[in-house]
């Protein structure tokens, strides 16, 4: 009988590979691929974070698993924690929860490179905190911004005319 389950396979061109999937092979692969998924999931939050810094919102938790960790929810803490330390070093910003019941957050300079600096009496924004800016609206638009988007938004900030 055994053998005749064996010649009904190879008459309809299945192998036995074909007839019984291998789990382990699969369980490697999604072992393999979480890191790489977070690692993008990290990005995609990082240039969300940003795009709140510079819109100056708060960030709530909700708001974070519904836009970019749908599928991903589980690895909230350690997403954000992983664009938490990208943020520190590259653009001087740490990510503080303002409110522990409502789970929200606020990026919040740590180098003295804020978006605040720009001065009253006609002075002129400082080169940290236009630096800032302007590594901001790279990192949100993909690592490249037009120079015509880069100018727009200085010029809404009152930066240039």
């Amino acid at each position: 009988m055994a053998a005749n389950l064996g010649s009904q396979s190879e008459d309809h061109g299945l192998s036995r590979q074909d007839e019984v999937p291998d789990t382990s092979r699969d369980q490697e692969d999604a072992k393999s691929s979480l890191p790489d998924a977070l690692q993008v999931k990290k990005k995609e939050l990082v240039r969300f974070l940003l795009s709140r810094y510079l819109a100056k919102e708060l960030i709530t938790k909700a708001e974070v698993l519904n836009s970019v960790l749908k599928d991903y929810q589980d690895h909230f803490l350690v997403v954000l924690s992983q664009a938490s330390e990208y943020l520190q070093p590259i653009f001087g910003l740490e990510v503080k929860e303002v409110d522990q019941s409502e789970q929200t957050y606020i990026l919040v300079p740590t180098l003295g490179l804020t978006l605040k600096e720009m001065l009253r009496d006609g002075q002129r924004l400082p080169k940290a905190g236009l630096l800032v800016v302007i590594l901001c609206l790279i990192t949100v638009e993909d690592n490249r911004a037009p120079e015509e988007e880069i100018w727009e938004a200085l010029s809404r900030m009152g930066v240039v005319s």
